[in-house]
């Protein structure tokens, strides 16, 4: 695909990963976290728009991180297996932004 292709298949991933994790909200104990996760993926989304690939994948890093973290505390939560599609659903846009390039 050419590179605008990857970049408009990248920006609707952000874009389906954020619903995703809102149509999720009754999988995690603390509705703050939510708020936290789609704060990252609205940044993603600017930067990547912005043209700035390497911290949009930064910013989608963190926000699997922070999915495992939430999944792994002694007491989830959030339920590990909607947070580990959320995060596969995540690695999914970083491979199409690296597609495009990071530079």
């Amino acid at each position: 695909l050419a590179p605008l292709a990857h970049l408009s298949l990248a920006l609707l991933g952000i874009g389906d990963v954020r619903e995703d994790t809102l149509a999720a909200q009754a999988s995690f104990t603390n509705q703050k976290d939510i708020g936290g996760l789609v704060t990252k993926l609205d940044a993603a989304s600017a930067k990547l728009a912005a043209g700035k690939n390497t911290d949009a994948v930064a910013k989608l890093v963190d926000f699997q991180t922070t999915l495992n973290t939430l999944a792994t505390d002694p007491k989830p939560k959030v339920d590990p297996a909607v947070a580990q599609e959320l995060s596969d659903d995540a690695q999914g846009v970083i491979y199409c932004i690296n597609e495009i390039g990071t530079a």
